[in-house]
């Protein structure tokens, strides 16, 4: 593969930044330094005036994801390509089992065998729990202990496919500390959710702007109880997109209870708010175009969460990428319900934390990295390989030019979507080049031929991540301490 040199660019990681040029060979960072001498032969890349940084990890996507009808737009080669345009240079997907197919291993193999065919970039695999039972036990264990899956989704909502008890909660919860697994949950009461629509669906009220029967407090509820169940179990939680400032709330009480709670929010929620929904001017298409749960929220609860990344209070920001077509959003045309949840934002992640974060002020350079690439590779135990620019990392590489603007648009977004809720927006700065494992990706801001399906590698994981599990150790005595004292002869 030779070398490739990047020289005087500013290095920019998640604790600092400096004037470097950066050496790479075989696909990993060989060097970092100040000045580096251009080897023979090597490729050239000068980055004067730009910012080098780790590629993204977006750890929160849907993609080729069927939901019986019909599967997301966005297959893994569009899904990943346009993480690319968008700087992210892998990516966590979610494994869905149908206990009616086969076990957990089954769903892993699926999906498997179609993400690596696809993708362009580099993958990982999360694995939802729709059931829990004897065999999930062990299929959890397999997949942690040798297919590299160490994080398993929970939800609270979506009653009748995916909402668990708290009784199965617990279990999974406590199975996955012996794992050494993180478990995550999708914090929304699935029950009260379903009395609200079934009351508006009655009341003839069956528009997509009907969709906010997912109020905040609907969700918070199901945030304090998945992080009072984790504090139960003794293991560490990652709150999945977070939208109010309730639920950010109730996760700081956790946390100040001496609970390992992990906020994550997604880069929609810190841009838009529900003012899409009630605009008369808006198209019911237009409107149903906006469709995502948790849904978008008041602009009270957009500017509390900015509040929370300002002060240290989210840990990661995702895109909860889930792409629909306008003609799938029609199933819904008569029941709201029907309309599928999710938005396009693979791409976007990381343009619009710039935008609204670096760029308005709310974020250093070194916190953007911090939340698109660095602090999510610590939580999936992914750090070091990814999310860092280190000698013996891999050149996963994003060069932002600041001087250089982009706008959003369904005109030139990589993702297959008709339309973008973005449409518009004006990014002040962009990656306009991409290296995946030393391979250039995207230049001057587009797609090259290097980004072809099946590039991309499976990144297995390994459990009992540091940055999860490193400080649980003084958590346990404390609780077995406690146990002693309660033994009675």
């Amino acid at each position: 593969m030779g070398f490739t040199i990047i020289k005087n660019g500013t290095v920019v990681n998640s604790d600092n930044e400096f004037k470097a040029d950066v050496l790479i060979e075989d696909g990993k960072i060989a060097q970092v330094a100040e000045t580096i001498a251009v080897p023979e032969g090597a490729t050239v890349i000068d980055a004067t005036g730009k910012f080098v940084m780790p590629g993204g990890i977006d750890t929160h996507v849907h993609l080729d994801m069927n939901i019986g009808v019909f599967s997301t737009i966005d297959d893994y080669t569009s899904g990943s390509r346009a993480a690319l345009l968008g700087g992210t240079t892998s990516y966590i997907d979610f494994i869905n089992p149908d206990r009616e197919i086969g076990t957990f291993v089954d769903a892993y193999n699926d999906w498997r065998a179609r993400a690596d065919a696809q993708t362009v970039t580099d993958y990982g695999l999360h694995c939802s729990v729709p059931w829990f039972d004897e065999q999930t036990a062990k299929d959890m264990e397999t997949l942690v202990n040798e297919l590299g899956v160490c994080s398993f989704k929970h939800f609270l909502a979506y009653k009748g496919r995916l909402q668990l008890s708290d009784e199965d909660i617990i279990a999974s919860f406590q199975h996955c500390k012996r794992l050494g697994a993180l478990p995550q949950v999708h914090a929304e009461n699935g029950d009260i959710i379903v009395a609200m629509q079934k009351d508006f669906l009655a009341r003839g009220l069956t528009g997509p702007a009907s969709h906010p029967t997912r109020p905040a407090h609907v969700e918070s509820e199901a945030c304090e109880r998945a992080c009072t169940i984790a504090a139960a179990a003794g293991v560490p939680l990652v709150v999945a997109h977070n939208t109010n400032k309730f639920s950010i709330d109730a996760i700081e009480r956790s946390r100040k209870r001496g609970n390992r709670v992990f906020t994550e929010v997604c880069g929609i929620h810190l841009a838009l708010d529900e003012s899409r929904y009630f605009d008369p001017d808006r198209t019911w298409l237009d409107v149903a175009h906006h469709v995502l749960s948790p849904p978008l929220r008041a602009r009270e609860h957009v500017d509390a969460l900015w509040g929370h990344i300002v002060n240290n209070n989210v840990d990661l920001v995702g895109s909860d990428h889930c792409s629909w077509s306008t003609a799938q959003r029609q199933r819904g045309r008569d029941d709201f319900t029907l309309i599928p949840n999710g938005c396009a934002g693979i791409q976007e992640r990381t343009l619009i934390m710039w935008e609204e974060g670096v760029m308005a002020g709310r974020l250093t350079r070194t916190g953007f990295v911090n939340l698109v690439s660095a602090n999510p590779c610590r939580l999936y135990n992914l750090y070091g390989k990814k999310g860092v620019i280190a000698v013996g990392a891999d050149a996963d590489i994003s060069i932002w030019n600041p001087a250089r603007d982009y706008t959003l648009s369904a005109q030139t977004h990589g993702s297959k979507i008709d339309y973008s809720v973005f449409e518009g927006k004006v990014i002040h700065g962009c990656p306009e080049t991409v290296m995946v494992r030393g391979t250039v990706m995207v230049d001057d801001c587009k797609l090259t031929e290097a980004a072809v399906p099946g590039f991309g590698q499976y990144m297995p994981r390994k459990p009992f991540a540091p940055a999860v599990y490193g400080t649980l150790e003084f958590a346990d005595r404390k609780r077995e301490d406690m146990e002693k004292r309660l033994v009675r002869n």
